[in-house]
């Protein structure tokens, strides 16, 4: 119905990765897929998933290869632009049942620079961000992973969560704040808040500019 499409940017179920970028985090985005999906197949006839465009090298093909297994599609359209994608192809055809459908990408359709991808990111997370927002101390026992004892919580500043529920559900974002001591978050969400969960980035407050965040280093002052 035409109401559904103007919500459609509008989550229904969310579920947090904590990266832009699924180099490092191959397991967390094809489970966050895999479980959307199923809920999904609980309350919709029809399912599409609009996958990430990394597509190359080793974990381009294993993150499509695992989503695939764990997904299950009746048709797989392949946008093809040159060559780019042809190992995937040549996977999704040896190894699942999916009827494979390869479309060329129209010559005029451009792919968005990373300047480009850069502004609406930030875009996004300043929509996140946007006023009123709640503050609400947290302790230092409600993070996945666990906070180290001992841990200078200043390090923390800035950093994005997800602010999850008891159900395995995300309910949104969170950019915690070190402030006199105290370790709190922002966020929008107004209740049912049980858990956070700790992303590899940091978001600047005033430009919504996110950049790469190592747990390890942060937590423990271990490169890697």
């Amino acid at each position: 119905e035409l109401g559904d499409l103007e919500t459609l940017e509008e989550a229904d179920e969310l579920r947090f990765v904590g990266s832009i970028s699924p180099k490092h985090l191959v397991l967390q985005e094809v489970i966050a897929t895999a479980t959307l999906v199923d809920q999904a197949r609980e309350e919709a006839d029809l399912i599409v998933i609009d996958t990430t465009g990394a597509v190359s090298g080793v974990t381009g093909q294993t993150l499509k290869f695992h989503k695939l297994e764990l997904c299950r599609p009746d048709v797989l359209v392949a946008l093809q632009r040159g060559s780019e994608i042809e190992p995937i192809i040549g996977m999704a055809r040896r190894f699942f049942s999916a009827d494979v459908r390869v479309v060329g990408v129209h010559p005029d359709v451009a792919p968005a620079s990373p300047v480009e991808r850069s502004a609406l990111r930030a875009e996004k997370f300043a929509r996140a961000f946007a006023p009123p927002l709640h503050r609400w101390k947290v302790r230092p026992t409600v993070f996945a992973p666990s906070l180290p004892t001992g841990l200078d919580l200043e390090r923390l500043h800035d950093v994005l969560v997800g602010v999850h529920d008891g159900r395995g559900r995300c309910l949104g974002l969170g950019l915690l704040k070190h402030e006199g001591g105290r370790l709190l978050v922002l966020t929008n969400v107004t209740d049912g808040m049980k858990g956070l969960r700790l992303a590899s980035l940091r978001i600047d407050p005033e430009t919504f500019d996110a950049s790469p965040v190592n747990l390890r280093e942060v937590m423990f002052g271990i490169d890697g």
